[in-house]
């Protein structure tokens, strides 16, 4: 289970996602740009990006750049949502706004008369960097979009970050001052797709609002940051046969430092629509499973995109390692009431050797969470690298909880 000092953050996360990814958000989306053409009727004066603020332009055919629908228009005594670069969040909302609508519209710029959009808060930039937490790592072959919902704003997915085939980008993670301390919620585009897969499309095509995965972060008061992954409810359950052409790509929250808690938590869609790998995986508003992991402060988390093929190779190169590891490991196994962990000992005899990530990153993988507070090894207290795979075929059940710690030999390849 969570630790109940992240519900209420957890709560943010996952129920505005799920909203968003909601067929009701989809009629509300409607509702939304009903207001906006409201005002534009009330009005004709119309309002310009700032062209010296660094802003990201949202294409469009009446948008005018901001982070509006394409048949949107940015009016006087409307405000007028802004997109930032990668990395950076919105600075910029109605102070008087709150997560109730209409009033979680009021993001951006205020239009004024004179058709000049303004900032709120004067002395604040236009946006903020976000903290530094979560990055995207791209193993496929194609650039990929992570597609960012405008909150507060109409909650469209318009807002692109962008990892070049086998980069790296970083993601707009925002802080607990953040407006209505909220979450940043991503559609996941297949790879191949880049910004202009960033749009509320329909159900002819997975991008968008209809991707295959979505995503959420964001960094509480204490330093700690939530991370979710999970399958966007849209295309799992109203795909209209999108559905059933499963996706080429897979996720994986990775923690290149250590530091995180809830891992492993993947999707490999080798196991089928709907399937996440964690002991802690749950379903949100929407029916569609998710995991999330809690990365300590200090530490960072890497949303990893890998290919169904890339999968089985990264696999086997783990597998070549460990058959080439020539030490003894031991491994306690760790229990305690708010996670279910493991922690990795580990000595050599007459070596200094550091254990490789690549397989303290194995071992995350292949065992799973269900069964590591009843693990222990069989009475010989010893099984050997190739049954790896299969940890929970040569282990007994702990007795009970309270025994928290047992003592796992893995010895050397015969």
């Amino acid at each position: 289970m969570y630790p109940k000092s992240a519900l209420n953050s957890l709560a943010l996360l996952l129920a505005a996602q799920q909203c968003t990814a909601s067929s009701s958000a989809h009629k509300r989306h409607g509702s939304h740009m009903a207001m906006h053409e409201k005002v534009a009727k009330r009005s004709a004066t119309k309002c310009k990006l700032p062209s010296d603020a660094g802003l990201y332009k949202v294409p469009g055919g009446l948008n005018g750049g901001f982070a509006l629908s394409p048949d949107q228009e940015c009016t006087s005594g409307s405000y007028c949502p802004i997109a930032c670069p990668s990395g950076q969040v919105m600075a910029q909302w109605d102070p008087d706004s709150s997560y109730v609508y209409p009033q979680s519209m009021n993001g951006g710029l205020l239009c004024g008369d004179d058709g000049v959009a303004s900032k709120p808060f004067p002395k604040k930039p236009y946006c903020v960097d976000g903290t530094d937490t979560v990055y995207i790592v791209n193993k496929c072959g194609s650039p990929a979009s992570f597609c960012q919902t405008v909150l507060p704003g109409n909650e469209a997915m318009l807002i692109p970050t962008i990892a070049s085939a086998g980069g790296k980008a970083k993601l707009a993670v925002p802080d607990a001052s953040y407006w209505a301390s909220t979450a940043a919620h991503y559609y996941i585009n297949p790879p191949g797709v880049g910004s202009e897969g960033c749009i509320w499309g329909d159900n002819t095509k997975a991008v968008g609002n209809w991707a295959p995965y979505v995503a959420g972060a964001n960094t509480v008061a204490n330093g700690d940051t939530y991370v979710k992954i999970g399958w966007n409810p849209i295309f799992q359950f109203e795909g209209a046969g999108l559905e059933k052409t499963l996706p080429s790509f897979g996720l994986e929250i990775k923690c290149p430092n250590g530091g995180c808690n809830g891992l492993p938590c993947s999707i490999d869609p080798n196991d089928g629509l709907g399937a996440v790998n964690s002991g802690q995986a749950a379903s949100g508003a929407g029916g569609s499973s998710f995991c999330v992991v809690t990365v300590s402060k200090g530490s960072t988390a890497n949303i990893v995109l890998t290919s169904g093929d890339q999968l089985d190779v990264d696999n086997q190169a783990f597998y070549d390692h460990v058959n080439h590891i020539e030490a003894d490991l031991d491994l306690y196994f760790y229990y305690d009431e708010h996670h279910l962990n493991y922690h990795v000992h580990h000595h050599v005899h007459h070596h200094n050797y550091h254990l490789h990530h690549d397989f303290h990153d194995y071992l995350h993988h292949v065992v799973n969470y269900n069964h590591i507070v009843n693990l222990y090894c069989r009475e010989d207290h010893h099984f050997l690298y190739p049954h790896l795979q299969s940890p929970q075929d040569y282990c007994l059940g702990l007795p009970d909880p309270p025994q928290r710690q047992r003592r796992c030999l893995f010895g050397e390849r015969n």
